[in-house]
C-alpha cells in the first residue's frame, strides 16, 4: 500500500522542476515564429543582423549568442550551439 503510494508522489516531485524550468520561449520576426532547433540561417533571414554578437565558453562548449532589440526596450538573447538554437531569452534593460 505504501509503495503504491510513494512511486507516484516521487515520481511528481522528480517531474515537476523539469517542467517549471523547461525553456519553451519564442521570438516572432515578422510573421515568422523562431525557436529552440533552428539554424542561424533561419534566424538571420528572418530576423536581420542582431545588433550584438559574441561567443561565450560554457564548459566544454563554445556557443555563439546573437542580441536584438525587443519590446518596451527589453532585449532577446539567442544563443546557438552547432548553429542551432538552443536557448532564447528575454533580458530587461535596467
Amino acid at each position: 500500500m505504501i509503495r503504491q503510494t510513494i512511486i507516484p508522489i516521487l515520481f511528481v516531485c522528480l517531474l515537476f522542476p523539469a517542467i517549471i524550468f523547461a525553456n519553451d520561449e519564442r521570438m516572432r520576426c515578422g510573421p515568422i515564429l523562431i525557436s529552440n532547433g533552428d539554424h542561424k540561417i533561419k534566424v538571420m533571414k528572418r530576423c536581420g543582423e542582431p545588433i550584438h554578437k559574441e561567443f561565450v565558453e560554457i564548459v566544454p562548449y563554445i556557443v555563439e549568442q546573437w542580441v536584438y532589440p525587443w519590446k518596451n526596450g527589453s532585449f532577446m538573447v539567442l544563443t546557438f550551439k552547432g548553429g542551432k538554437i538552443i536557448n532564447i531569452e528575454e533580458i530587461w534593460r535596467w
